[in-house]
């Protein structure tokens, strides 16, 4: 919040707008899966990722990155190979980054086929892990008792 001006700042009416519009977003929202020509919505002309650098921007970005901290208890990460709202390699560089960092991860990738329609490949790695996380959540629980 303390940077939100300096961002916003970065954004024309309309990309102010968006913004505003996109705190009501799920990742799988057609709203937000739409494909922008970002440069539209910046005051100068170039695209956001140009900004991504910019000191404001950086800064927030490297604060919130996931990864960086590892996690003190045992995570289940797991992610559909087909996702085509989340790219599996976010999932991959999380495992990578959290491993390294001594973290107790079990991870799964779900590879079911791809179906031909945008968003949705996203939830059926989640469905699919229902199935074993519970069990894994169970072992844990009875690995606890005294």
């Amino acid at each position: 919040p303390e940077r939100a001006d300096e961002i916003r700042s970065v954004c024309d009416a309309d990309g102010t707008a968006l913004l505003d519009a996109a705190q009501n977003w799920c990742s799988t929202d057609r709203a937000a899966d739409d494909a922008i020509d970002t440069r539209t919505l910046t005051r100068d002309g170039r695209p956001l990722t140009a900004h991504l650098n910019d000191p404001g921007i950086f800064d927030v970005i490297d604060a919130n990155t996931v990864g960086r901290i590892a996690p003190t208890m045992p995570v289940y990460l797991s992610h559909g190979i087909a996702d085509d709202v989340v790219p599996i390699e976010q999932s991959r560089t999380l495992l990578e980054r959290w491993r390294k960092l001594g973290a107790d991860v079990t991870y799964r990738e779900y590879d079911f086929p791809a179906l031909p329609m945008t968003g949705a490949n996203h939830a059926p790695g989640a469905l699919a892990a229902y199935a074993d996380i519970l069990p894994w959540i169970a072992d844990l629980v009875h690995e606890s008792d005294p």
